[in-house]
């Protein structure tokens, strides 16, 4: 998997589709995946705290009910929920009325409106199905690949670094598989832009339902 879309591909959907946010106020967008993780997502507020950055989690819908209070302790830190699905289905695999009812499962934990696919695999169809009901769906403009047993921390953070700008969304993954990669590349990547004087903001949420019933989206 690539460390970042294509051009291509990201305009071709950016109508129903978030890869990034609008530049000009020098602010990046951390996100984390696949989580709560007691192990590893205390850890990465702990990272998170000096910087004063705020990020969206994207919490699988049965993580989120086997820790409770650690979903507590990421809202009451300032960051945003996000819902990543009850389980980790592949819209590719998945039929539709399964995707969404899996989305909404996981929602009535969450009670997140910011939706990111698991995999980034996901149909227009299935897409406009979830806009309809008033999910913003947010991919990424850089991947950090920190589940990759065989990735080099290092030379990773530089190349990371060197694709994210203002308005980047950046995705991590707070789960046992990815911790030592990301919790070393994160603190890096804090490091390096908060010296360059960016902050690090929580996704905003703008997507909501339309008067038809068609969700409109401000970004």
């Amino acid at each position: 998997m690539l460390y970042a879309p294509p051009r291509w591909l990201q305009a071709l959907t950016a109508g129903f589709l978030v890869w990034r946010l609008p530049s000009g106020d020098k602010k990046i967008y951390l996100t984390f995946d696949d989580g709560p993780d007691p192990g590893v997502t205390e850890k990465v507020l702990k990272i998170l705290a000096p910087y004063n950055a705020s990020a969206t989690f994207f919490m699988s819908g049965k993580n989120a009910r086997a820790h409770p209070r650690l979903v507590e302790t990421i809202l009451s830190g300032g960051h945003t929920p996000g819902n990543h699905g009850w389980e980790h289905c592949s819209g590719w695999k998945t039929n539709t009325r399964n995707y969404i009812e899996n989305v909404e499962k996981a929602a009535q934990i969450t009670s997140a409106q910011l939706f990111r696919p698991p995999y980034g695999r996901i149909w227009p169809w299935q897409a406009r199905a979830l806009r309809k009901r008033g999910y913003q769906i947010v991919l990424w403009t850089v991947l950090s690949r920190d589940y990759e047993a065989l990735t080099d921390p290092a030379a990773t953070l530089q190349r990371l670094i060197s694709l994210t700008g203002d308005g980047s969304i950046v995705l991590f993954h707070d789960s046992a598989k990815a911790e030592k990669n990301c919790l070393f590349m994160l603190e890096g990547m804090l490091r390096y832009f908060s010296g360059q004087g960016y902050s690090f903001e929580a996704l905003p949420v703008t997507q909501k339902p339309g008067p038809s019933g068609q969700a409109s989206a401000n970004y």
